[in-house]
């Protein structure tokens, strides 16, 4: 058995089932209409329905390590963009006790990192279905 392949399966599970649902605030209507007004005083209204498709598409991409290096590459580029965002617009620290800090967005950054070169692993669609999956098989 690929041990190696059935840890990154793993954690292809567990990333998935937190960066889906964080995506769907941003879209129910409830809280859409709560967030897009407080991203758009910002001047970063349109961001929200990116972020909410990234998040999503992403997620599920990961989930099934499907058009693994696209996806990753997206995450990698967009967790970057909210890292900045986090820190810029909204003042995060970095962590704290006492208030939510960017740490949660370095995490989702590092994670699409280690999913550029690592790949996904052998229990994958792209493994299933022959598609280069790293930046070394492209």
């Amino acid at each position: 058995m690929d041990v190696t392949s059935l840890g990154l399966l793993i954690y292809r599970v567990f990333f998935a089932a937190l960066l889906i649902p964080h995506a769907i605030p941003k879209f129910s209507s409830k809280s859409r209409s709560q967030l897009k007004q407080a991203m758009s005083q910002m001047g970063l209204g349109a961001l929200l329905d990116i972020g909410g498709l990234v998040e999503t598409l992403g997620g599920i991409a990961i989930l099934l390590g499907f058009l693994w290096i696209v996806a990753s590459w997206i995450l990698v580029i967009f967790g970057i963009g909210v890292t900045i965002i986090a820190r810029a617009k909204f003042k995060k620290p970095f962590l704290t006790l006492t208030q939510p800090g960017f740490d949660f967005e370095l995490f989702y950054l590092a994670s699409a990192i280690l999913f550029v070169f690592t790949g996904p692993g052998v229990f994958s669609l792209d493994h299933l279905l022959s598609i280069p999956s790293t930046v070394w098989s492209v």
